[in-house]
C-alpha cells in the first residue's frame, strides 16, 4: 500500500500536465500565521490524509501485513513527511530518478 502511494506521488510530480509540488504543502508553508483560517483549512486536510493512512495501516497490522510492534500513527506521520518531502523536491525541479530514490530509501526503512 505505501509503496503504491509513494510510486503514485512520484509519478504525479513528474507528470507534464501537473505542476511540481502539492497545493496543500505549499499552502501550509505560506498560509500565514498559525491562527489564520486558510492555514487551519490546509492543516485540517493534511490531518485527514494522515488519519486515512493511519487507519489503513491499522488494518494492515490487524491483517498481519504489518508487524504487531509497528505503530500505525508513527508510520502515518512518517509517510506524510516523505510525501511532503517528495512534493517539495518536485516543486524545486527534482527529476523522477531523484524522487524515486527518496521513495526507495523510505521503503527500506519500512518495518518488515
Amino acid at each position: 500500500m505505501v509503496e503504491q502511494l509513494l510510486t503514485g506521488v512520484v509519478a504525479l510530480q513528474v507528470a507534464k500536465q501537473h505542476p511540481g509540488g502539492c497545493l496543500l504543502v505549499r499552502g501550509a508553508l505560506s498560509a500565514g500565521d498559525k491562527a489564520s483560517r486558510a492555514r487551519k483549512q490546509v492543516t485540517d486536510c493534511l490531518t485527514m490524509a494522515e488519519g486515512a493512512i493511519r487507519k489503513r495501516l491499522e488494518r494492515a497490522r490487524a491483517e498481519g501485513d504489518l508487524p504487531r510492534h509497528a505503530n500505525p500513527a508513527d508510520l502515518a506521520r512518517f509517510v506524510m513527511a516523505i510525501l511532503d518531502g517528495i512534493a517539495v523536491a518536485g516543486a524545486t525541479g527534482a527529476r523522477r530518478k531523484q524522487l524515486k530514490s527518496i521513495a526507495d530509501v523510505a521503503l527500506r526503512a519500512w518495518p518488515n
